[in-house]
């Protein structure tokens, strides 16, 4: 379950062969909290584990708007964006990268194309 709910779906019935499990639904999301717990049953009864919670790692960043550019003088710009909306872990840096527009008469330098904003 999510971590904070308090919903509880079955997920496995185990029969016979190696006590695990993986879970690998298409409802688990990246870098999200999950509570799993395990109920043994016999004939006269049952007895259940404590929760015990876990993350799922991390995936690609997915979702992210382009940029917005203002000139900030004449020989400078500011850039500025919003995290992607799904972030899917810790953002650990954004490349930011330029290319010139082909008919540009104006911009002829080609010796910084990137940069890594920490």
């Amino acid at each position: 379950r999510p971590i904070g709910t308090q919903e509880e779906l079955l997920v496995f019935i185990w029969t016979k062969g190696p006590l695990e499990f993986i879970d690998a639904s298409d409802s688990l999301l990246p870098f999200s909290e999950y509570e799993y717990r395990v109920t043994a049953v016999n004939s006269k009864g049952s007895t259940s584990s404590s929760w015990t919670s876990v993350r799922t790692l991390e995936a690609e960043p997915q979702g992210i708007d382009a940029p917005s550019a203002h000139p900030a003088s004449a020989y400078s710009l500011l850039l500025s964006w919003t995290q992607p909306s799904m972030p899917n872990g810790v953002i650990t840096m954004y490349r930011v990268v330029y290319q010139k527009l082909p008919n540009d008469p104006t911009f002829n330098s080609t010796t910084v194309t990137a940069l890594t904003v920490l």
